[in-house]
């Protein structure tokens, strides 16, 4: 994955700092005498401070001790060029069952760029410690870092409010090896609000009973987006998940995100009895799941209301897309092509307040298509490559969906909407379908 570092300016009446492997905490922290330690600058930065931190291992846990402001952000950022690493190695944290290498706790307006963060592990019995956990926090970005080997998540974000206008972002990060032998998950987004999770790779998990799924927004979750992440390798898990677990969770869209050689694809769930509101699920793209692609499941006795399943391509899964429940209201799934899955294409408990649409099922099928679906090979590029060949029956019959594809490609290209992820992109004139193709009903 491409880590692009993001040199955030630095407010006029901020300081920048520096810290070395071959610095000293008594220094004043300059580009000639550096600081020793990370933590010392946590420990000595206000708002609208910068530390750019040079290459090295660093064994410590970082706590920050204060917040910068909506306009004077404080910033810990790799120095250009240079990959410094914070390692766990051989650190006692501050909490033995409950935390983080990077500790955000309380804090809010803080950029993290740049860093690595490794080895957050502890010895066995213990749930773990997170490679960055944030807590009670807001308006704060984890940006173009590494983490590695963690036992608890790679990345924790609980219990945070946030605004519209000043979310916190989890954006361009490489996460590997989370959730080592721990609980929760590689990226855990836990009864926080106004959260972009967005552009990481999540991938090389370990299959654990408690966890280790790729992305979880959880419990009383509200106005989280996840897209545009890559996930993969995590053959015994969840890719993405969205659980209320005995909470209310809402306004949640899952889009743009690839999926592949995972046990389970993206499911929607209620563990213990919560209630999930209007999630969408768009422009997805499913493949080699071992299980299911898309679910909303019945496990613990959910109740969902509002839920859009659509645009997506899940092809050569265990299983299609599968509504195993009947405590729903509002579900509607339409546009997608779920294609060469082996048990099923689309499974529904009861077509009782599911409303299925304009959708390409083609292979073994199951107990529900819904209207005006079609039956036939969807035309894919490869079986790695699910964009669209020219004479792609899914181009130009599908019913209105989102404005943009999964490429950021505009939304129709042709007389109408495609199926699936991708819309198809003119070249040589409006492709043609096969000769007598029909909706069934």
């Amino acid at each position: 994955m491409l880590i692009l570092i993001i040199l955030y300016p630095v407010a006029s009446f901020g300081t920048t700092y520096y810290v070395s492997k071959s610095g000293n905490n008594t220094n004043p922290g300059t580009p000639s005498q550096p600081w020793a330690t990370i933590q010392k600058a946590a420990s000595t930065m206000v708002a609208g401070d910068t530390v750019y931190v040079r290459a090295g291992t660093y064994y410590e846990q970082v706590t920050l001790a204060n917040s910068g402001t909506s306009s004077a952000k404080i910033t810990y950022a790799a120095y250009p060029g240079e990959t410094p690493i914070i390692d766990g190695t051989g650190v006692t944290p501050f909490d033995w069952n409950w935390g983080g290498l990077f500790y955000i706790g309380n804090k809010s307006h803080i950029v993290v760029n740049g860093l690595t963060i490794q080895n957050a592990f502890v010895s066995s019995g213990s749930p773990g410690v997170a490679g960055i956990l944030m807590e009670n926090s807001g308006d704060n970005t984890i940006t173009n870092c590494v983490i590695y080997n963690t036992r608890s998540s790679g990345i924790g974000v609980w219990n945070s409010t946030n605004s519209s206008s000043a979310k916190t972002y989890i954006t361009y990060n490489n996460i590997s090896q989370a959730v080592n032998g721990g609980i929760e998950e590689c990226i855990s987004i836990g009864s926080s609000s106004y959260v972009d999770v967005s552009y990481n790779a999540v991938h090389g998990g370990v299959n654990l009973p408690d966890g280790g799924e790729g992305i979880d927004v959880k419990e009383a979750s509200s106005y989280v987006d996840i897209h545009h992440n890559t996930v993969y390798d995590l053959p015994g898990d969840v890719a993405i998940y969205v659980d209320a677990y005995s909470s209310t969770l809402s306004n949640v869209n899952v889009y743009s995100n690839s999926v592949y050689d995972v046990g389970y694809g993206i499911g929607i769930a209620c563990e213990q009895g919560g209630t999930a509101n209007n999630i969408s699920i768009y422009n997805n793209v499913v493949r080699t799941s071992s299980t299911k692609g898309i679910e909303l499941t019945a496990y613990g006795n959910p109740t969902y209301n509002m839920v859009k399943i659509y645009n997506n391509t899940v092809a050569y899964n265990g299983q299609g897309i599968n509504i195993d429940t009947t405590a729903i209201t509002g579900v509607e799934v339409y546009n997608n092509i779920s294609a060469s899955n082996t048990s099923y294409q689309m499974q529904a408990a009861s077509s009782t307040n599911v409303t299925t649409s304009y959708n390409l099922w083609y292979g073994a099928q199951g107990t529900y298509k819904g209207t005006n679906y079609l039956t036939i090979n969807p035309g894919f590029v490869s079986a790695t490559d699910l964009h669209l060949q020219s004479i792609s029956p899914a181009i130009d019959v599908g019913t209105k969906g989102p404005d943009t594809d999964k490429d950021g490609v505009a939304r129709p290209q042709g007389s109408e909407y495609d199926m699936g992820a991708y819309e198809y992109v003119l070249d040589d004139g409006p492709p043609k379908a096969p000769t007598g193709l029909k909706f069934m009903n």
